[in-house]
């Protein structure tokens, strides 16, 4: 079942991504089990090891939970890969940060952070063009109702 899932998921990625090369269910288990640099709110980070794509630690009073979950990620040519990250900590906010992940390290290990500015921003597709990551998103009006945004963006970061 999972190897099912794993091509399934490998061939929608090779399809939906313009930059994405033929991602192999080997480069998706990295991706999920990479070390990744995670933030609280008392301004900490600690460098942790995911475990089949997630991580949780509760800090004082605090559950925090991060996930790669069904979110977009893109693998490139040149070894390595970008992951949606998300972070909740109960209630109904959703934070995203984009991670940029060697793959040629071991374990893979994140290598450059781009952050979501909103909370609750939905990011739904990741491109690479001409040395710039392309992030598509939707995003709230100031009349959105807190579950549903409805304005389509697209951020540029520079690769770092």
């Amino acid at each position: 079942m999972t190897t099912h899932f794993l091509r399934v998921f490998s061939a929608v990625l090779a399809s939906h991504f313009s930059s994405a090369i033929s991602v192999t269910p080997k480069e998706i288990q990295a991706v999920k089990n990479a070390q990744y640099e995670v933030k609280f709110d008392d301004g900490s980070r600690e460098k942790v090891i995911f475990k089949d794509g997630s991580f949780n630690r509760r800090v004082d009073d605090i559950e925090y939970k991060f996930g790669l979950g069904k979110d977009p990620l893109l693998i490139t040519d040149k070894g390595f890969a970008f992951v949606v990250m998300g972070v909740t900590k109960g209630g109904t906010g959703s934070w995203s940060t984009i991670k940029q992940v060697d793959l040629k390290s071991s374990p893979p290990s994140e290598i450059a952070e781009y952050p979501m500015e909103e909370d609750r921003i939905k990011i739904v597709d990741l491109k690479l063009e001409r040395n710039k990551l392309k992030v598509g998103v939707v995003k709230h009006s100031p009349t959105d109702p807190l579950c549903c945004p409805t304005v389509k963006d697209t951020l540029e970061y520079p690769i770092r």
